[in-house]
């Protein structure tokens, strides 16, 4: 049975993105408020393609710089309700030996994942804390 953990960090990004977007917070809580309770979407989550027929839509990929490390998190690009796409991404991290995942990290889509930014250090210390394994 799998499951959504929404980390402090997160719940915390979305409340500070509530003052500079409240339509874009409230998609974000949306979404990891209806993962959280359907175990369907959970069992399915880490397959990479698109969920645009459920509510919220949104999408799903694999963050290709953390994956190259072993690190196993993904993208969530979720939708406003006028079908558009807003500025931020949700990265989720997956414990596949537990079928848990870990909101990790709400971030700018203009945000720089390479291996060596200040933003890719802190989401790897996000994974490290929680204990999500590495996947050779």
């Amino acid at each position: 049975m799998a499951r959504l953990i929404v980390t402090r960090e997160i719940k915390d990004e979305i409340e500070a993105l509530k003052h500079r977007d409240i339509d874009a917070a409230a998609q974000a809580l949306l979404l990891l408020q209806e993962l959280a309770g359907d175990q369907a979407k959970l069992e399915d989550l880490c397959v990479e393609h698109n969920h645009y027929l459920y509510d919220p839509p949104f999408e799903v990929k694999v963050l290709q710089n953390a994956r190259k490390l072993g690190l196993n998190i993904y993208i969530l690009k979720y939708r406003e309700d006028d079908g558009s796409l807003p500025g931020y991404r949700i990265l989720v991290g997956f414990d596949a030996q537990r079928s848990t995942y870990y909101a990790l990290a709400l971030a700018d889509r203009n945000t720089s994942y390479d291996q060596g930014s200040a933003a890719f250090r802190e989401l790897r210390a996000r994974y490290d804390k929680y204990s999500i394994p590495i996947y050779r």
